[in-house]
């Protein structure tokens, strides 16, 4: 009877070794994959804080930023001309819809 008993608690000490090693190696499983997902976050930070730094030290440069504002905007500079050129194609199709359009 001892002998069974001694077996009994054995193997129940062993279920429950098992079952605590098998719970620890999946939490360490998820922990894995959540350290994977924050270094792929902390690089994607790092290459849009490069990207970033760059912009500061391109914009840093006033002439820069003026050239940045006149490619996105209309922006003139005292004593500056500002010429918009049409290619001829869109100027012929807004053109020959203007006469259609008128003839309607």
């Amino acid at each position: 009877m001892k002998k069974t008993l001694k077996i009994l608690i054995v193997a129940a000490v062993a279920v429950l070794l098992g079952r605590g090693v098998y719970l620890i190696v999946k939490e360490r499983t998820v922990i894995e994959a959540e350290v994977l997902e924050l270094k792929k976050s902390v690089d994607a930070g790092e290459k849009e804080n490069e990207s970033i730094a760059g912009k500061i030290d391109f914009f840093k440069y006033p002439e820069n930023l003026i050239k940045e504002l006149k490619s996105q905007t209309n922006f003139i500079k005292e004593g500056e001309k500002l010429i918009i050129v049409v290619p001829e194609r869109e100027a012929k199709e807004t053109d020959g819809e203007a006469a259609s359009s008128s003839t309607e």
